[in-house]
């Protein structure tokens, strides 16, 4: 269990231990940072600078956090297939040297990863399921989850899917970058777990609290093809507006269908997107209804 790292009305006592917090300006960081708030003491790091050898295990010396979140990653599919090095640096090679040092010096670590591991062709995925990614940042964030697990057997290792709600960060949810008219079309052929970004962290601190350790698939209850979310949301918000249907293009995974069951034993179901919009979901057969809503 976390200790509590409010500041102590004791003068002789031990400074509060904190949280670092990593990637804390990106749009997981920036709900991290958000949630933890007013709760304990974080300690940001834009993951960047703890690349060379030695920084993780010199920083960690230092700081000696309670815990270690890093939600830092080259998480754009474009940025990576134009810059492989950066990608396997940002979302392989620093993870691996983060995890290392925490478990040298008995530091818990959380570490996110994303359902971009998996291949789309045989959904559902849970956590035994193998993984064929189909980008080069599907490759190294797995190699990242490997490493991280290998190095460190302790670490939670969250996959999550797409993220969607108002965060303001300074790269956009999905439900930002539709709603800000930045996509040109939607998938009616690529189903996802769409994500509430407001409540993941609790959801993540809540199941590590609980003793969740190694991998953990936490994301939202049913998936939905791109159009029906994206349609869900416009008709939610009374817009007219909502880009047009489309298909997926080569390369991206058709059904990243997740089963949160693991999940849902440790903390209950998570969030159904349905509901977030205020929608009766249908019962009867739930994977079949979800794929059949208008596109």
């Amino acid at each position: 269990m976390l200790r509590a790292a409010r500041a102590s009305s004791s003068s002789g006592a031990e400074p509060p231990r904190p949280i670092l917090l990593l990637g804390s300006s990106g749009r997981l960081g920036t709900a991290f940072r958000r949630a933890l708030e007013g709760t304990c003491r974080i300690v940001s790091s834009p993951g960047a600078s703890l690349s060379e050898p030695g920084c993780a295990a010199s920083l960690l010396g230092e700081l000696r956090p309670d815990l270690v979140v890093n939600a830092c990653a080259m998480s754009s599919p474009r940025d990576c297939l134009h810059d492989p090095a950066g990608a396997l640096l940002a979302n392989a090679l620093l993870p691996r040297g983060l995890a290392v040092a925490c478990s040298s010096l008995g530091i818990p670590l959380v570490h996110f990863s994303t359902d971009l591991v998996y291949g789309g062709a045989t959904p559902p995925y849970g956590e035994r399921s193998p993984c064929v990614p189909r980008s080069i940042y599907g490759w190294t964030k797995l190699l990242g989850d490997l490493s991280v697990l290998s190095a460190h057997p302790d670490a939670l290792v969250v996959r999550t899917s797409v993220l969607f709600g108002e965060v303001g960060a300074s790269r956009r949810t999905f439900s930002e970058e539709l709603l800000a008219g930045l996509v040109g079309s939607v998938h009616v052929d690529s189903w996802r777990n769409h994500t509430p970004v407001s409540w993941l962290p609790g959801a993540v601190m809540g199941a590590f609290g609980a003793g969740a350790r190694g991998l953990l698939l936490v994301a939202g209850l049913h998936s939905l093809a791109r159009s029906a979310f994206a349609e869900m949301l416009f008709a939610h918000l009374g817009r007219t507006d909502c880009p047009p249907a489309g298909y997926r293009p080569p390369g991206v995974p058709e059904d990243l269908s997740l089963d949160t069951s693991r999940f849902a034993r440790i903390m209950g179901d998570p969030p159904d997107p349905f509901q977030a919009f205020g929608i009766e979901y249908p019962q009867e057969s739930p994977s079949t209804s979800a794929r059949n809503l208008p596109v």
